[in-house]
């Protein structure tokens, strides 16, 4: 019954010329020839049989994913009979998959992080003389990264809104000089990576030689959607 419950397959006892070939049916189309070639190895010299496969239940068209193992009773090298184990796997088996996704995804960022991180470093070593110089200057330029990844984690990777980029990049270095107001509009990631360092170049450069290198200096930010797409 827990087989019949499992599988979709009729309960009770049925018959299976060639052992597997009640299963065989149902085993899907870009399984079915490794499903073959791994009972038939088992079969012929094996002591113990192992395979996954997706199998398509008869009952509702459900696909699945099964485990089937047990072991072989021979008698002088013929094979007597089977005991196994039928297992649906489907959620485990889904679970791998999106782990290995996942992985992968994870693999592909941090492999644009490092050309990122290596691109801004040297691009900064072009434009500074000094070492303290460099560190100062890169030091700020990855902080605004990291800002910007933070926000991008906070919202899984789908992007950053424009308002937080500006509150973590300006509200960061002068909170009490700094405002901005515009409509809510959610970026790509990349282009909130690139929008994060464009703010936090200009606010360095404020602060360094424009409105917030005094204490009475304010620097406001707006933005407005674009018709066509964008925004300025």
């Amino acid at each position: 019954p827990r087989v019949a419950a499992i599988t979709g397959l009729p309960a009770g006892e049925m018959a299976a010329p060639g052992l597997g070939a009640f299963v065989e049916p149902h085993v899907h189309p870009d399984d079915l020839e490794s499903f073959r070639r791994a009972r038939d190895t088992a079969f012929k010299a094996g002591d113990s049989f192992d395979s996954r496969y997706r199998f398509i239940r008869p009952d509702d068209k459900r696909v699945i994913w099964l485990h089937m193992a047990g072991i072989i009773v021979r008698e002088d090298g013929r094979m007597r009979c089977i005991t196994g184990v039928v297992e649906d796997v489907t959620q485990s088996h889904l679970e791998e998959e999106q782990r290995l996704q996942l992985m992968a995804e994870l693999d592909h960022r941090v492999k644009n992080v490092l050309a990122a991180v290596q691109a801004l470093a040297q691009q900064t070593a072009k434009r500074t003389t000094s070492l303290d110089a460099f560190l100062t200057t890169f030091s700020g330029r990855l902080k605004a990264m990291a800002s910007a990844n933070e926000l991008l984690t906070a919202a899984r990777w789908r992007g950053a809104a424009i308002d937080h980029l500006a509150a973590a990049e300006l509200g960061a270095i002068a909170p009490g000089q700094t405002s901005w107001e515009g409509p809510e509009l959610f970026l790509t990631p990349r282009a909130a990576n690139a929008l994060s360092l464009a703010l936090h170049e200009l606010a360095t450069n404020a602060v360094k030689y424009g409105a917030l290198s005094v204490e009475t200096g304010h620097v406001h930010v707006s933005w407005t959607a674009r018709k066509g797409g964008g925004f300025e």
